[in-house]
């Protein structure tokens, strides 16, 4: 079985306060994570906590980079290591309940032993201290600081995959907010919409999204098969007559081409029309 991908390091540097004297030491520690460099990594999180035994954020990142030196399956050599970083994860947060770095890495190893309850509530209270260190920061410092992209998209995943719909909707209304430039963010809300039973809603934001967009950066593939969904879209909004335009607007322009699914489609679309 091939080893699951690595997992994402939860925070920017950028969202840490630049008056914290273990910065440098973060930042060491996240390079060795970045280039899987485990053994260095949990050795520079050690040497912070000689020096500061009760920073959480160290325990959290030293936790995560323990577990994602473990094999995957975990063997049975393995097991009391991924526990230790797993008790390691809630010590953290004990001893910085405030900081959404414990929590996201709470989340995270939550979310690898699919623990989505848990993981939930992690992740909901890690960006729920992200806005409130965000603002406290910038009342300090006078500096704009980042939205949480990682936080954020490890948000979205748990939602979409527990189902919850609604919440995947506000997180990637979210997320469209803050990059709105990036085609992913209007089609991953399109997607959202449409998954919480609201079509209608999803073509209104496809609708800004090409009136905003001017260069979407699609292929042609990707092109046909955004168009396609559209009208699939507009079938699951009842509206089989704009779908029906839309399909044979793609037919003008050439984005679609009169067989397979499509020659369906129309099939379907002038029935019902």
């Amino acid at each position: 079985m091939s080893p699951p991908p690595r997992l994402p390091f939860p925070f920017s540097l950028q969202l840490i306060c630049p008056l914290r004297p273990t910065r440098r030491g973060a930042d060491r520690t996240q390079t060795q994570y970045e280039l899987k460099q485990y053994k260095k990594g949990i050795k520079a999180a050690d040497t912070i906590l000689k020096k500061f035994p009760n920073h959480g954020e160290t325990l959290a990142l030293k936790a995560l980079t323990l577990h994602s030196s473990l094999p995957f399956p975990a063997t049975v050599s393995s097991l009391p290591k991924q526990e230790e970083a797993e008790a390691m994860a809630r010590t953290a947060v004990k001893k910085d309940i405030t900081s959404h770095i414990t929590w996201h890495v709470l989340g995270i190893l939550a979310k690898v032993r699919k623990d989505w309850e848990e993981a939930s509530r992690a992740f909901a209270m890690a960006r729920k201290q992200d806005a409130v260190g965000e603002r406290d920061i910038i009342s300090q410092v006078g500096t704009d600081i980042k939205d949480n992209i990682p936080l954020i998209r490890d948000s979205i995943s748990l939602y979409l995959h527990t189902r919850d719909y609604p919440q995947a909707v506000a997180a990637r209304h979210h997320h469209l907010l803050i990059r709105p430039q990036l085609r992913n963010s209007w089609l991953g809300l399109i997607v959202a919409h449409h998954l919480n039973g609201d079509p209608e809603e999803a073509l209104e934001v496809y609708d800004a999204f090409v009136n905003t967009v001017k260069n979407d950066g699609f292929t042609a593939p990707e092109r046909a098969q955004v168009a396609v969904y559209v009208v699939r879209l507009c079938m699951d909004a009842g509206d089989y007559e704009d779908g029906l335009r839309r399909l044979e607007s793609g037919l003008r322009n050439g984005s679609l081409h009169p067989r397979g699914e499509v020659t369906q489609l129309k099939g379907m679309s002038s029935v019902d029309v």
